[in-house]
């Protein structure tokens, strides 16, 4: 297996929802209902906690594609789905 950068962001846990590979600021809030828009991570492989902050990294993105783009791994069909019918769910209750 071959190991590769990549360049992250993650978001605050209050503030606005930052796109996790490109570093822009979406127009949505952390732990909105608008959150439910986005394909969610928490960053559990490194150790990526702070004094100021305890909890792993909130990692968000536009869609389960753009995280495997992003981070290069595959996901299974069934998480694909999943998301997908949660956020067509969600986006129809807005």
């Amino acid at each position: 297996m071959k190991l590769h950068k990549i360049q992250l962001y993650s978001s605050p846990s209050v503030g606005y929802i930052r796109n996790a590979p490109t570093g822009i600021r979406e127009q949505h809030r952390v732990g909105s209902k608008y959150e439910e828009l986005y394909f969610r991570v928490k960053d559990v492989a490194l150790d990526t906690k702070t004094e100021s902050n305890k909890e792993p990294r909130k990692l968000f993105y536009r869609n389960p594609e753009e995280f495997e783009r992003h981070q290069g791994i595959q996901l299974s069909k069934q998480i694909k789905n999943e998301w997908h019918e949660r956020f067509l769910n969600s986006r129809s209750k807005l």
